[in-house]
């Protein structure tokens, strides 16, 4: 028998009590469309429904299309993964291997909230006019994805359909081909959208690593819809996308959607876009994850397994502002989000500083990292190598001449027996002129001296460099020297700031773990309160059920005994009419072939006259009549009958089946009214107790935000304490601040002007090295042997 179609799931599932096993699921009423049929979300894994059970309580039924044979275990690993990392992405659920009664099989089922939002690429949609919206989802995917990796876990379908924004929060569902540790070794039963992920996926590709290419695809998605929303109009996002397609990753060259964005006049966006391109020429297997500080791997570009430098953060490389501006903005940065987050002004004011105290140094650092790794996955411009320019013949003309110098000037020794140091002199001079020579051809070619040209330029760009970081170091020792006179003040402020919260946290940490004690109390009395309002209903249901099934089947025996006399009736009138046919068949006046006068004679005088008097053994009996025709005498008599049957009535008249109806009639239908009435006595009784435990309910639903109400105003009553005590120490904190940060101001800038600076030349000392590769042939041992014809 094959698995369960979506319509058979329609079918059951509009019958809650038979379908479900689950108390609640039985309960429960499926929501309807207009035409009164359930409202399935059917993908291509399983069909969704959302069942109310409750006043307060939405669930989700998962219905599955197909099975896998580990399918049961897949879910319990992935169950108790989520449960012990408890990340707020995902959704609890419960897998129920008799979920669902089809057909009269049990098929397994999951069963989860109901979440309520929109999925992606419709939230996205709504906020194209919304840059911000846009960028601050991004923040939060990088987060999500980060978090999962963190609790390593690989969702293995990450798309539009599978992620919910509810409440400005991200959701993830569908967890039919998630990863979990437990699952090391497997293969994956699915290979996701094929418009986020990588061309190359395949079966094998079932890791912790399995979400990285779709990760990169929503994140770059985002992103480029933020800078330029018209992008949605131009590549239909939204039709089974948000922008990208199979096709621009199979063949990113000829996209048109990459050329456009790599193209864009935002250049961080061109990056980004660059970037991403570049992933899409690495195996399924090797792509980076987006939110990790991840070594680019050279061997790609260069056959070397040195690491690059570390990558930065990415939502810090193409959201955030350039990082000579973070100095000058980072202390009114933390002072904001540290207000914003409970801490007292002169609390904020404190931390505000001791980040900004670190700023120069860190933004010093992170200028003097050379920012390659984006080369390494852009693809640095390989330029043609750099060769020789000059004409070397004149070189070659000297190396000959010396030569030949030299061998007369042996040959001379050797006739006119010369003492050897005339020979070897010539022999030294000629070599070194012809090495002057050569140094002065070196020294002269046009790629030499371009060499020399840059090498030079780098080295003044060296110089300037370390005169910045000199003067940026001196920055940095003012504000130590400023920080050191604030600190002595700020310490004795900040001690008795940091008792007085102290005391607030401690105070306020008891009355936190009272409120959850307040509500979970609160919650296990209305869990107590439904689960004790199901069970009185299944106690009506046990109570009745025993008389119910007692009716049933006496209304179906008297049915059964109905049928069985009717039948009966009919055949006892057929064989009458059979029985009557059969005696006015005469043999004498029937023609039958081979049964002539005589043969009837001889039957009429042993009493065979008519058709119903013919037998076997009577015909054995009459003389003259053989085997031959007595086989022939029964072949009329069957078709004889053969005939009767077909004429014989095959229904009782309208009068004999009426009577023999009614005398079950008046039976079956006192049965039925006992049996209306014990299902109307159960259903009125059912509603009564429904109806006291859904009053029982709201009341208990309205407890935990009287609970909330009542610690609102115990805390504000708490801080309240603490806060005037803590006043005057948050002003005199407050004004120690605004001096630090007034000195601090005036030396970021300067800090910034010098950073600035420093990263120009340090861009510039990148683009020289760059360019100096190009020179890696240009040596004077190559020169020497291109002279001599050695290469």
């Amino acid at each position: 028998m094959g698995w369960p179609t979506p319509q058979e799931y329609n079918e059951a599932i509009q019958n809650p009590r038979s379908a479900f096993a689950d108390p609640e699921l039985r309960a429960g009423q499926p929501v309807l469309t207009a035409l009164g049929l359930p409202r399935p979300i059917t993908g291509a894994f399983a069909s969704v429904y959302q069942l109310a059970c409750g006043p307060q309580r939405t669930v989700a039924v998962r219905c599955f299309l197909r099975e896998f044979g580990d399918q049961q275990e897949r879910y319990a690993a992935i169950s108790a993964h989520l449960a012990r990392v408890a990340l707020p992405y995902m959704t609890n659920f419960t897998y129920l291997a008799n979920g669902i009664r089809v057909n009269g099989r049990w098929h397994p089922i999951l069963k989860m909230d109901w979440l309520e939002g929109e999925v992606l690429h419709n939230y996205v949609e709504h906020n194209l006019n919304s840059p911000q919206a846009l960028l601050n989802l991004a923040e939060q995917w990088v987060q999500m994805v980060k978090m999962l990796r963190t609790a390593e876990i690989g969702h293995g379908d990450l798309q539009h359909g599978n992620v919910i924004v509810s409440g400005g929060q991200l959701r993830l569902i569908d967890y039919d081909g998630m990863f979990v540790p437990a699952l090391a070794g497997r293969r994956s039963h699915e290979l996701g959208h094929r418009n986020y992920q990588h061309p190359d996926r395949s079966e094998q590709d079932f890791s912790q690593g399995v979400d990285h290419f779709s990760t990169w695809v929503v994140y770059t998605s985002l992103v480029a819809l933020a800078v330029q929303p018209q992008l949605w109009r131009e590549y239909a996002g939204g039709d089974e996308c948000l922008l990208f397609r199979r096709e621009d990753f199979a063949r990113p060259a000829q996209s048109p959607l990459f050329r456009s964005l790599e193209a864009s006049a935002d250049p961080r966006l061109a990056s980004l876009t660059a970037v991403f391109h570049s992933l899409t020429q690495l195996p399924a297997g090797k792509v980076p994850p987006i939110d990790a500080a991840y070594q680019a791997n050279t061997a790609a570009m260069n056959g070397s397994s040195a690491p690059r430098p570390a990558a930065a953060d990415w939502l810090r490389d193409h959201l955030a502002p350039p990082r000579a501006q973070t100095v000058t903005v980072a202390a009114p940065r933390v002072q904001k989000a540290a207000t914003a987050g409970g801490l007292p002004a002169g609390q904020a004011s404190a931390a505000a500083k001791r980040t900004a105290q670190a700023a120069p140094a860190a933004a010093q650092d992170a200028s003097v990292e050379d920012p390659s790794w984006i080369r390494d996955f852009i693809g640095v411009q390989q330029t043609q190598a750099v060769d020789f320019g000059s004409d070397i013949e004149h070189e070659r003309k000297i190396v000959r001449l010396s030569m030949l110098v030299s061998s007369i000037a042996w040959i001379t020794f050797s006739w006119a027996s010369l003492t050897l140091a005339v020979p070897a002199a010539v022999t030294v001079a000629a070599a070194f002129v012809t090495l002057a020579a050569l140094l002065q051809g070196y020294r002269l070619d046009p790629s030499v001296q371009a060499q020399a040209a840059e090498q030079r330029t780098l080295k003044e760009k060296s110089v300037l460099a370390r005169r910045a970081r000199k003067r940026l170091r001196r920055i940095q020792a003012k504000q130590k020297r400023s920080d050191a006179r604030h600190a002595k003040r700020r310490e004795g402020l900040e001690r008795r700031q940091v008792q007085s919260q102290a005391s607030e946290q401690a105070v306020l940490a008891r009355h936190d773990q009272k409120l959850q004690a307040d509500l979970a109390a609160a919650q296990r009395r209305r869990d107590q309160l439904r689960q004790s309002g199901l069970n009185a209903v299944r106690k009506l249901e046990t109570q009745h059920a025993a008389y119910l099934a007692d009716m049933d089947k006496q209304i179906a025996a008297s049915r059964q005994l109905e049928e069985a006399e009717l039948r009966q009736t009919l055949a006892r009138r057929q064989q009458e009419f059979v029985a009557s046919y059969m005696k006015r068949q005469t043999i004498d006046a029937a023609i039958i072939a081979g049964i002539g006068p005589a043969a009837k004679q001889a039957l009429r005088q042993h009493g065979v006259v008519r058709a119903a008097d013919l037998t076997a053994a009577r015909l054995a009996q009459v003389e003259g009549v053989g085997e031959q025709k007595g086989r022939l005498l029964l072949e009329w008599r069957r078709k004889a009958e053969a005939l009767a049957l077909q004429a014989a009535p095959q229904d009782l008249s309208k009068i004999e089946e009426t009577l023999i109806r009614g005398r079950f009639y008046q039976r079956r239908f006192v049965q039925e009214q006992s049996k209306g009435k014990a299902q109307r006595r159960l259903a009125k009784e059912t509603a009564a107790v429904q109806e006291r435990n859904a009053a029982q309910l709201q009341i208990a639903d309205q407890e935990p935000a009287a609970i909330r109400s009542r610690s609102v105003q115990k805390r504000a009553d708490i801080r309240k304490r603490f806060q005037s005590s803590r006043a005057q120490v948050q002003a005199d904190l407050a004004a120690l601040a605004k001096q630090a940060a007034d000195r601090r101001n005036a030396l970021d800038q300067e800090a910034a002007a010098v950073q600035q600076e420093l990263a120009l030349l340090q861009a510039q000392q990148a683009t020289i090295d760059l360019r100096l590769r190009r020179f890696e042939a240009i040596e004077f041992g190559s020169y020497v042997r291109r002279v001599l014809g050695l290469t």
